[in-house]
């Protein structure tokens, strides 16, 4: 036709043809040769394309999952009766809980003393190169099936170390990285890590996370039981979960 297309529903070929564009465009001629090939002529001239500003080269985008290692643990502080404030910046019982396939996060005031727990959790995120720049993550939890009162847990950062101990208590920046609030036992949990807290996440090394109760991050005396819990890194089927998506050069 006029634009130089060839349009044809079935097209048998039992002989040598050669089509040539009048046209001035850059396919100059398609011949089919005796010996059965197609052979195309072109404008070797205006087959360069330009090419766009280079913008340094183009970013690759990964998205990965890393489970929580068997290191973690619940390290708590019960039997407190120091006033509220005392309980929570200090460990008393001298109690922690690792190696079992579930943790606490919560507390409340009972009659013999305020409890506070705090989860602590540990993933292995050294197979993301260290130039990489994370763009997003996601932790996920799986709800035991205890949930009381205010169920409501935030993600803060850690610099506890294992083997978890009592003074691990304290380690962590009383500052929220994400929350969510659990309603339903024996079922996923999500929280969307925001983006200030992005560069908790250790390209090259380990991650270290807390879960907290939103009592304990806010410092809102409790007067009740609020009490959350979850699978841990030794529940092969349920253990927590980041999933990471980052770039890298």
């Amino acid at each position: 036709n006029e634009d130089g297309s060839i349009t044809q529903d079935t097209y048998a070929i039992d002989q040598p043809f050669e089509i040539t564009f009048a046209r001035d465009e850059w396919v100059r001629k398609i011949k089919h040769d005796d010996k059965g090939n197609f052979v195309l002529f072109v404008d070797i001239q205006k087959t360069t394309v330009e090419a766009p500003p280079s913008t340094g080269g183009e970013q690759q985008t990964a998205t990965n999952i890393f489970y929580d290692l068997p290191e973690d643990g619940e390290v708590l502080n019960r039997f407190c009766t120091d006033d509220w404030e005392t309980c929570r910046s200090t460990p008393q019982a001298n109690v922690n809980w690792q190696d079992i396939e579930v943790a606490s996060i919560g507390g409340g005031s009972f009659p013999d003393g305020y409890l506070i727990e705090r989860t602590f959790l540990f993933f292995d995120t050294s197979s993301i190169p260290s130039s990489a720049t994370i763009k997003s993550a996601v932790l996920y939890v799986y709800a035991g099936q205890f949930l009381y009162g205010n169920t409501t847990i935030h993600v803060a950062q850690s610099n506890a170390s294992t083997p978890l101990t009592t003074s691990s208590f304290q380690k962590f920046m009383n500052v929220s990285g994400g929350s969510t609030t659990l309603s339903l036992p024996f079922d996923w949990g999500s929280i969307n890590i925001q983006s200030n807290a992005l560069k908790w996440i250790v390209p090259d090394g380990i991650t270290k996370l807390v879960l907290i109760h939103d009592n304990d991050l806010k410092d809102i005396t409790p007067f009740e039981q609020n009490d959350v819990v979850i699978a841990t890194g030794e529940d092969g089927a349920h253990r927590p979960y980041l999933e990471i998506t980052y770039t890298v050069p």
